[in-house]
């Protein structure tokens, strides 16, 4: 079971813009850290739109083992 609650939603504000949704709770230290990363990555700059994004390319541009990603999830 993943340490990191993530949610699927969105919410949509008056603007009809998407606001991606975060987890309640982020764990503290590097794993914290390597999360707000993952989560930066993920909503802000869409890399998932990538055809060509693997974990290990993921991981190399969270700056972190492939093993953290893995675990942080």
């Amino acid at each position: 079971m993943s340490r990191l609650k993530m949610s699927a939603e969105t919410t949509v504000d008056s603007s009809r813009v998407e606001v991606p949704s975060f987890p309640e709770s982020i764990p503290e230290g590097k794993g914290g850290e390597v999360c707000r990363k993952m989560l930066h990555y993920l909503n802000q700059k869409r890399v998932y739109l990538d055809r060509n994004l693997s974990l290990a390319k993921f991981s190399s541009i969270v700056g972190t083992a492939i093993a953290r990603i893995c675990t942080a999830a």
